[in-house]
């Protein structure tokens, strides 16, 4: 009986440690997928404020075209950006991110790859080139 009883407690110690270690490697998924989320938000910030002061520095102007010198990828993945309403929008399947700005806009969109400001008769849009 005593064998019997020294298996019984070893299966219970096995099964408990597994559970633990499945718990722990789930947490540390979500908190991946959650750390790559945020960063992902702060990346479309810092995108979307460079759009705004590269619209701010042009849209005085009547006529011009300016290369935006963006990262091509936010969270690993390509992105649109959009121009409406008095709105930047930076947007893919990882982030939705809004940023109001004070210029004429022009309803247009564009891929992160390659994205020019134009702006034509005092308003701005954006464009692949």
């Amino acid at each position: 009986m005593r064998g019997v009883s020294t298996a019984f407690e070893i299966l219970m110690l096995l099964s408990i440690l597994s559970s633990l270690t499945l718990i722990v490697l789930l947490n540390f998924q979500n908190m991946v997928s959650s750390s790559i989320s945020v960063r992902s938000v702060d990346e479309a910030n810092f995108v979307a404020y460079k759009i705004a002061l590269e619209i701010n520095s042009i849209s005085s102007l009547q006529n011009a075209k300016k290369r935006l010198e963006i990262p091509e990828k936010i969270g690993g993945k390509f992105y649109l950006i959009e121009l409406r309403d008095g709105c930047i929008r930076i947007k893919n399947d990882r982030v939705d991110f809004r940023l109001n700005v004070s210029a004429n806009l022009s309803e247009s969109i564009a891929y992160s790859s390659k994205a020019y400001i134009v702006v034509e008769d005092g308003y701005v849009r954006v464009e692949n080139g």
